[in-house]
């Protein structure tokens, strides 16, 4: 490099410098503590994240995000006063979702004064090793994938899920009055085969769910019909195992059907995604397929 690109790199560096702001741990500071490098995929942990500013400075807002890509749900906050500086204690229960080395990104915390000026101080990155939350032996992937999005926890979700739950439960009573109007207006034998009650729940599914996006209770619904089949019709005990153990068990005809339904239940169960109503008739048309071509007992 010659002298007169050293001079330009120099002013340009200079120039950089000048715009960032200004780096003071003694007036802010942030700390993230786990207690452990070690966690078990699926399985709740503790984190703490401790922020602390001068009493002169106005911090930006903390957001659960920061923790990403952990799930994290809030569980108090406290806030105390010591020798001219705020501390903020936020503590969580935190889940991983993706096995082996998993790394949280090192956090910031930026706080001005009433003239504007900017401190910044940043935390410590946690680096954890995820492992299987099975028993050793067991053979299946997580049900959950990979990969997730992760969604910061906020109170309208939180309300989301409550609404989802109730929703569940409206539609499981409709399903079971369904079920039994079905059963009452049958004249055959009073018992009802395992098969069969599965195909009245689909049934059941297409006939309350809406034109509108399905919401997690139908998706919910489907896949546990389905998972109740394979128990009781293929002795494949489905509501105790991941996706991915119950598709390696099941060797039968209709291995892509099982495969593309569970996995569309998987995605809007646990990786939160909107699939369409096209997309929720697609799969019960599979899944009434796979169960309609079979026999009473495939076991």
């Amino acid at each position: 490099m010659n002298g007169l690109s050293r001079g330009i790199a120099a002013v340009v560096i200079g120039l950089a410098q000048a715009q960032q702001p200004s780096v003071a741990n003694d007036a802010v500071s942030m700390r993230v503590a786990c207690g452990t490098t070690t966690v078990e995929f699926g399985v709740a942990f503790p984190i703490e994240v401790e922020r602390a500013w001068r009493e002169d400075l106005v911090p930006e807002p903390w957001h659960d995000a920061a923790l990403a890509p952990l799930t994290v749900e809030e569980l108090g906050v406290t806030t105390r006063q010591e020798g001219g500086r705020s501390i903020e204690t936020r503590r969580f229960r935190a889940r991983a979702f993706a096995r082996g080395e998993l790394v949280v990104p090192a956090s910031t915390i930026r706080a001005r004064d009433q003239h504007g000026r900017e401190q910044i101080a940043v935390a410590n990155a946690l680096e954890l090793i995820v492992n299987s939350s099975l028993p050793p032996g067991d053979a299946g992937e997580a049900e959950l994938p990979a990969v997730l999005i992760v969604v910061p926890a906020s109170p309208w979700r939180t309300a989301l899920r409550v609404l989802a739950g109730l929703a569940a439960l409206a539609l499981g009573i409709l399903g079971s009055r369904f079920a039994a109007r079905r059963r009452r207006e049958r004249r055959a034998d009073p018992v009802v085969p395992p098969r069969v009650l599965v195909q009245e729940r689909l049934a059941a599914l297409r006939s309350v769910v809406p034109d509108e996006v399905p919401n997690v209770a139908a998706w919910t619904g489907l896949s546990t019909a389905l998972r109740d089949w394979l128990a009781a019709c293929c002795g494949i005990p489905a509501i105790d195992r991941t996706t991915d153990e119950v598709l390696a068990s099941f060797d039968g005809d209709g291995h892509d059907d099982l495969a593309a339904v569970l996995r569309a239940c998987d995605l809007v169960k646990f990786a939160q995604r909107t699939l369409d109503a096209a997309a929720f008739a697609a799969a019960l048309d599979a899944a009434e397929r796979l169960v309609g071509s079979t026999g009473e007992d495939r076991r």
